[in-house]
């Protein structure tokens, strides 16, 4: 078991840009995984109520997936890509997902 996050200054680093890395010499994980949630703005805002839309993303026909991270002094992050077309609606980023047979 590790903690999921280091803090970079005063800020939390969850998820790490994988291009243009070298992680020749890093610790890698597999992170496992039923599904992932993207939040977005409200489609009705209410003042003074800051929730977000929550969107759940499942790999399809697979009852658990993996997701691709590092591991950083026992802290782990999870490495994001460019987004596919299902999650680039939501993001300019998404979580790099692997399927359990590898692909």
């Amino acid at each position: 078991m590790m903690t999921w996050a280091w803090l970079q200054g005063k800020k939390p680093i969850f998820n790490f840009v994988s291009e243009r890395q070298d992680f020749f010499q890093t610790d890698r994980c597999l992170i496992l995984a039923t599904s992932f949630h993207e939040y977005t703005a409200p489609e009705e805002r209410k003042p003074k109520i800051k929730l977000q839309d929550q969107h759940q993303f499942k790999l399809k026909g697979e009852e658990w997936f993996w997701i691709a991270g590092i591991v950083k002094e026992d802290l782990f992050t999870m490495l994001t890509v460019a987004p596919g077309p299902d999650i680039a609606l939501y993001r300019d980023r998404q979580i790099v997902v692997l399927p359990p047979e590898g692909g």
